[in-house]
């Protein structure tokens, strides 16, 4: 399920590469996770909880984080 999961964020990288944001960015997956922080909304608490994902509430973390050290 990771390797699924990660391919996608690598698929995913590259397609947002072809459009033009991060090119200078080598990891796609990096790219993905830069695109989410910067354009995406993380889900309120409840409904993290309720898809009870422990990978995804990783992730949206991770994503969390990107989105502090951009305004830092």
């Amino acid at each position: 399920m990771i390797d699924t999961f990660n391919d996608s964020l690598k698929t995913y990288g590259r397609i947002i590469q072809l459009e033009g944001e991060f090119e200078k960015e080598s990891d796609p997956v990096v790219v993905t996770d830069k695109y989410y922080a910067k354009n995406c909304f993380i889900p309120e608490q409840k409904w993290t909880d309720y898809i009870n994902s422990p990978a995804l509430n990783d992730y949206f973390k991770m994503i969390q984080d990107y989105k502090n050290r951009k305004k830092s």
